[in-house]
């Protein structure tokens, strides 16, 4: 985890040009820092670029506060209804394997979050050397029952005047189903999942094909279009009903109900979790200030291990301050308050 301030910045504050205190300067400068991440209850700079997952207790409440703030991007915002984990309430839920299911934002986005465009969200994979003419047909909004995220393989079983496949529901673990015969038509895996092949001869054994059961997020102003581009080619709109959004003035993520009105979360220990980035991309220079000074304190007020405070507690060595509100010199916690997060 990054620290707050580094080594050389807090030497040219301080004006020390030797380096023979650089290693326990260090040392307190990374004790110092976790302080006061733990003291203000948030990193300031660890999820600014790299997401955080975090999670919450829905307790039947219509709004929960994040941690990293303030809030660079919402990633993805998932909620369980409950904790069962068994098959069907998993695919009567539309889940995945721990029974999240994704809320919609206001932007269309894949139940995968790390793919963000829809072709990628569906993407098939192919392995071979012969003809790959394998379509698939994902999720669609109307789709009621089914695990999001589930690996499936296609494999080509046996090549002949008909063309036999099988395939697998755990990435070609186990096989669910074989000798199945490729009709050229569209031919149903399961909860509405369909391949398509464009020819029922011709491929070559061993060879496979790769996805995902994700869902994209969306439906068409129009009947009959099941993907956002050929929607929009057609001069349609594809939309996205929220299903929650974040109130930057509050700091508060809100979850939506019917015609946009807050609805509560589920209750239960993690029924909420939210991948998020947040926080600042360089420490604030106030908080920077209270860092130097957090530091001086320790190393030249307090350098002697066992030195009694001013409120009559002790500190066990100068790499190693307490976080106790009580040992933060006033003005220094005048400022560290102004960024702690209760």
């Amino acid at each position: 985890m990054a620290n707050l301030i580094d080594l050389g910045d807090y030497k040219a504050y301080s004006n020390i040009t030797s380096t023979t205190a650089d290693a326990k300067l260090n040392t307190l400068i990374g004790h110092v820092s976790a302080l006061i991440k733990t003291y203000c209850n948030r990193s300031f700079l660890d999820f600014y670029t790299t997401n955080k997952v975090e999670y919450f207790n829905g307790g039947g409440h219509d709004f929960i506060y994040l941690t990293e703030i303030p809030i660079k991007e919402i990633v993805s915002v998932e909620e369980r209804k409950t904790n069962t984990l068994d098959k069907k309430t998993v695919e009567d839920n539309l889940a995945n394997a721990e029974n999240y299911h994704l809320l919609v934002s206001n932007q269309p986005q894949c139940s995968d979050s790390t793919k963000t465009t829809e072709a990628a969200c569906h993407a098939v994979t192919y392995g071979g050397s012969g003809l790959n003419d394998l379509a698939f047909t994902p999720y669609q909004s109307t789709t009621l029952v089914g695990e999001v995220g589930r690996s499936y393989r296609v494999e080509l079983e046996t090549a002949g005047s008909t063309d036999t496949l099988k395939w697998s529901r755990d990435g070609g673990a186990n096989w669910y189903k074989t000798g199945i015969e490729i009709t050229g038509g569209a031919q149903v895996l399961e909860h509405g999942l369909y391949i398509t092949f464009g020819a029922t001869t011709g491929h070559t054994a061993g060879d496979t094909w790769d996805f995902s059961a994700n869902r994209w997020t969306g439906d068409c102003s129009a009947s009959g279009f099941t993907n956002q581009a050929e929607c929009t080619s057609s001069g349609n709109f594809w939309t996205a009903q929220p299903q929650y959004m974040f109130n930057a003035e509050s700091d508060r993520l809100v979850r939506l109900g019917l015609r946009g009105l807050a609805s509560a979360f589920p209750p239960g220990p993690d029924t909420i979790r939210v991948t998020y980035k947040g926080g600042y991309p360089a420490t604030p220079e106030d908080l920077k200030l209270a860092c130097y000074d957090l530091v001086t304190y320790y190393y030249k007020k307090e350098s002697t291990p066992r030195k009694a405070i001013a409120t009559g507690s002790t500190l066990a060595s100068e790499s190693s301050p307490t976080d106790k509100p009580q040992d933060f010199p006033a003005h220094i916690k005048r400022i560290l308050d102004l960024y702690r997060s209760v």
